[in-house]
């Protein structure tokens, strides 16, 4: 548990990735709001927002920044739990693919399909895995 971090006093939050969810409210619970919790596990955003978390390391926000924001906004600000969770479907077999360990090959994916330019690099490695997702969801239509 990052109880140690907050006795610094240049730590505003902690990033929380094990895909555990428990251990926000843990967190939470220990350090109050000494300390921030931001969500480091794209399928768990929605769940960690209701859970308490103040932010999200949020790497789909690469190809699907909209949705990515009226999550948020949804779900952590308003408190809109529903809302949130509505806007949370469409893209949630995308958000649980980019956890399987492939993460920056299916986000270059992802940004590819929906046109979207991403520096100076090269092209994505798209594997097969990644293609069977792109044919279940339309990544396109995502906001």
């Amino acid at each position: 548990m990052p109880c140690r971090l907050a006795e610094l006093n240049k730590v505003d939050c902690v990033k929380e990735s094990t895909g555990d969810i428990r251990r926000i409210s843990l967190i939470r619970d220990r350090l109050g709001d000494r300390v921030g919790v931001f969500c480091g596990w794209e399928d768990i955003s929605w769940e960690s927002f209701v859970a308490g978390a103040n932010g999200w390391v949020c790497v789909c926000a690469n190809f699907a920044p909209r949705m990515a924001v009226d999550l948020y906004k949804q779900t952590a600000v308003n408190k809109a739990y529903q809302a949130g969770w509505d806007i949370c479907q469409k893209p949630l077999p995308s958000l649980r693919f980019l956890e399987s360990g492939k993460l920056i090959q299916t986000t270059k994916s992802f940004q590819s399909v929906r046109d979207i330019k991403d520096g100076f690099s090269r092209s994505p490695l798209i594997s097969e895995e990644v293609k069977k997702v792109l044919t279940i969801v339309e990544i396109t239509q995502i906001n």
